[in-house]
């Protein structure tokens, strides 16, 4: 703790303003450093801010290219399928037309 010489008076004057200033100094070295932490935190809080803003961003474009590859491998894997059902519906046909074929002969050598 800080002491004071006494005087007639009271304290001595230069001692309280020399404490005064020094007071003052300490408080204001405080404000200043107080000042810098704050400027820092809302620094770092928008730092924080674009960091998440890019990573969400990156993360929509990334789903929304997975979205769109799936898309067009759900419409090729679509036409694969009607090809596929074209393909076993001719197949279909001509067994159909091979049974047909081979009753015509069966009947036309039963007419011999």
């Amino acid at each position: 703790m800080k002491s004071f010489r006494l005087e007639k008076n009271g304290y001595n004057k230069e001692d309280v303003n020399s404490f005064a200033s020094y007071v003052l100094q300490e408080l204001d070295s405080a404000v200043n450093k107080i000042k810098e932490q704050n400027d820092t935190i809302i620094k770092l809080q928008n730092e924080k801010e674009e960091s998440s803003n890019q990573i969400v961003n990156h993360a929509k474009e990334m789903a929304s290219q997975i979205v769109n590859e799936a898309l067009i491998q759900a419409e090729e894997v679509e036409e694969k399928r009607k090809e596929l059902l074209r393909i076993k519906n001719e197949v279909i046909e001509i067994i159909q037309k091979h049974k047909d074929v081979e009753e015509e002969l069966k009947r036309l050598k039963l007419n011999d």
